[in-house]
């Protein structure tokens, strides 16, 4: 089981500026990746950069960028861009009683 720690402010590989330009061209319009929420970092050489997606229909959903890097001398590079549901983005919608819904 991976121990991934949790931060919001330390970026291990000062690699946010390259993670938020991957999700930026995934995404094709910068309207839609949002603030950097946090960095997991599952190793010393593996970090996951996560972003607002505010993408239409996509409420509560997250850019993952996943980013690493050889040893201590090499650059950042970026594995994977994905976009992953958040702790509020699989609920269902307030139940309205089937008379409520009916139209003439």
């Amino acid at each position: 089981m991976s121990k991934a720690k949790k931060s919001k402010g330390a970026d291990p590989f000062q690699a946010a500026e390259l993670a938020r330009s991957a999700a930026l061209e995934d995404a094709k319009d910068q309207k839609y990746v949002g603030s950097l929420l946090s960095i997991e970092a599952d190793d010393e050489r593996i970090a996951t950069y996560l972003f607002e997606a505010n993408l239409p229909g996509y409420q509560g959903w997250n850019w993952a960028v996943t980013v690493a890097k050889v040893d201590d001398k090499s650059p950042a590079t970026i594995c994977d861009v994905v976009l992953l549901p958040g702790a509020k983005s699989l609920l269902a919608p307030n139940w309205v009683p089937y008379s409520q819904r009916i139209q003439p």
